[in-house]
């Protein structure tokens, strides 16, 4: 999967360092950030193959970027995959991941190898 650019936004910090070290040894141009500010612009500069997004965060979440997302011409196929902490909401995430389309999600407690699979599955 050499070339394959996934940008990546999270504030828990200790779990997108490592995040981003797996995925670069896996082979990923990776792009990250702690907060979802501009998210839209670092997408169109970027032009990343996938997008993993927390779903709970300051200011931004991750529902809204991704419906940012999906609201640019340019934007609006690209593959996005929610990575939450939030197992008791998994209901609600599943209603909102349909509604907002084109997704999936995963809890961050689950290793590393099955999100890299989500994430071959989405991009190849």
């Amino acid at each position: 999967m050499p070339g394959k650019r996934i940008l990546i936004v999270d504030d828990d910090v200790h779990f997108l360092d490592n995040l981003v070290a797996k995925l670069r040894q896996a082979g990923f141009e990776v792009m990250a950030f702690s907060n979802g500010e501009e998210v839209v612009k670092k997408c169109k500069i970027f032009n990343p193959d996938l997008v993993l997004l927390d779903i709970v965060m300051p200011g931004v979440d991750g529902y809204s970027i991704a419906q940012a997302l999906r609201q640019e011409r340019a934007l609006e196929a690209i593959p996005i995959i929610f990575i939450t902490a939030q197992e008791l909401e998994y209901p609600a995430i599943t209603k909102r991941v349909e509604e907002i389309g084109r997704c999936g999600f995963i809890l961050k407690h689950r290793p590393f190898e099955e999100l890299l699979a989500r994430i071959q599955e989405r991009i190849g």
